[in-house]
Parts: structure tokens; sequence; C-alpha cells
């Protein structure tokens, strides 16, 4: 397991994002052996459109 991929999931949670039913990003529900990914355009406009929108814990 990639521990750098594992510690910017958890971190995705921690800014108030959750996880995706889709294959091949950051917040997917699962990850493969070995496999490390990085920040998709999707889980960065998530994570913007929280801060917009007043979603995002860490703000309130």
């Amino acid at each position: 397991m990639d521990l750098l991929t594992v510690v910017m999931h958890e971190l995705g949670h921690t800014l108030g994002l959750e996880d995706l039913e889709s294959d091949g990003t950051l917040m997917s529900e699962s990850l493969d052996v070995s496999e490390r990914r990085l920040p998709s355009a999707d889980d960065l406009d998530d994570f913007f459109s929280g801060i917009a929108g007043g979603d995002n814990p860490l703000l309130d």
C-alpha cells in the first residue's frame, strides 16, 4: 500500500471530502496494492466548492 496516497486520502477526509465510488481518484473507496494516486481535478473541485459553499468544517 502506498503510504503517501493513504495519508493524502485521510487528509482529504479531514478537509471535508468524502469517499467517491469512481475508481482512479485520490478519494476513491478502494486502492490497489502499490498504486499511487494524486489529487485529481475532481478532488480539488470538490474541496474548493466546499470552501466556497461553507461546507468545510475547518473554516466554521
